[in-house]
């Protein structure tokens, strides 16, 4: 059985914002913050109504804020080693391309700000009939507008030629922040994982809304190769492992479903079963009825995504009640020993995927 520190198992969470990067770490039994570290990140403008970043600037923050943060545990005596699993989440329809050959960008990160393709939209407006225009909204449930990531990658195939010689090549890779960092972490050149989730994916305007896969209409219409795009997963799996660094070895994940394979060595016999718990078990005891041919029995495929509902809502439930209180009280509060944890000012109303991810590993803890 694996032991664990005085907090227990952890679990990090990536933050890729448009201005900044934070990577904090959670105690999965308490929910509380443990630690974390934020480093700001610059935005160009070379013309008017563009916005750009630097990828690299994005993955060596993120590289930084995760060893700053390793160190900040180890300063206070908990081992990084305890961090059983990392989500990420990030800013949305920013674009980047880069070679997967050498690992680097092939041009600059294209941020959702950006408003370069208005000529590129007015176009699409004026020479694609209603008929197709009507089609794109409804298979991916977006308007064409600059904001989405479909037009700022046309642009990009369109007016970079180092874009146009990888593509040629077969040494492109494209997509949005999180398949960006989750390739370069994963290994990058050398087998690192090209992934998105539907979520992002579905920001991109390429997305079909009811195959959750790329949709071979929509890519037409922008003139995108598919074989450039990331594998579309769920938001609940693990997408691969970090491969460097303090936290090497350690999975890459939304929510882990079915068992959480990462935790399944972990007992907590002190814990009291959740309300939501005993829901569970009572799914679980009715699907072994229905197994045995006894009466009151479920389908255990629908006790399955009652599971999954039931753990959905009191997930989020807990994720809003943060809000409200991150909303109430304008400045982080440390734990009671007052020790200072922090290498930057927590912002209020902090929500993001990786508490999902949290509520739902320390549910699963109470009820193992």
């Amino acid at each position: 059985m694996r032991v664990f520190g005085k907090f227990g198992p952890l679990i990090g969470a990536i933050d890729e914002g448009t201005s900044n990067v934070k990577f904090l770490v959670f105690a999965a039994n308490t929910s509380e913050v443990l630690t974390y570290h934020q480093t700001s990140l610059r935005r160009f403008s070379p013309q008017e109504g563009w916005v750009e970043q630097d990828a690299l600037e994005i993955l060596n923050a993120v590289l930084e804020c995760i060893e700053v943060t390793a160190d900040n545990l180890r300063k206070l005596d908990i081992n990084p080693e305890d961090i059983v699993g990392v989500g990420i989440t990030n800013q949305r329809e920013t674009t980047i391309v880069w070679n997967s050959a050498t690992g680097q960008p092939l041009y600059s990160a294209i941020v959702w700000l950006d408003v370069r393709t208005s000529k590129i939209v007015d176009d699409l407006l004026k020479n694609k009939g209603a008929q197709s225009i009507n089609a794109v909204t409804q298979t991916s449930g977006l308007p064409l507008s600059t904001y989405f990531s479909s037009v700022k990658l046309k642009w990009l195939l369109q007016n970079v030629t180092s874009i146009k010689d990888a593509v040629a090549a077969g040494e492109c890779m494209a997509g949005t922040v999180d398949s960006w960092l989750i390739w370069n972490l994963t290994g990058g050149p050398r087998g690192g994982v090209h992934a998105t989730d539907v979520t992002n994916a579905s920001r991109t305007q390429l997305m079909s809304l009811r195959s959750l896969q790329w949709e071979r209409g929509l890519l037409r219409f922008f003139d995108i190769p598919k074989q450039i795009l990331p594998k579309i997963k769920s938001s609940a799996e693990i997408y691969g492992y970090i491969s460097t660094g303090s936290l090497i070895g350690v999975p890459i994940a939304g929510w882990l479903q079915h068992g959480l394979e990462i935790l399944d060595d972990v007992s907590d016999s002190d814990a009291q079963a959740s309300e939501s718990n005993v829901r569970v078990e009572q799914l679980h005891a009715a699907v072994a009825r229905g197994a045995r041919g006894s009466g009151g029995g479920v389908p255990a495929d629908a006790a399955d995504r009652e599971i999954r509902r039931v753990r959905w809502e009191t997930a989020l439930e807990r994720c809003m009640g943060w809000v409200k209180e991150d909303t109430e009280e304008s400045t982080f509060k440390p734990v009671a020993d007052a020790t200072d944890r922090t290498t930057a000012v927590l912002p209020p109303g902090l929500f993001f995927l990786g508490t999902a991810l949290l509520v739902v590993i320390a549910d699963k803890l109470k009820s193992i």
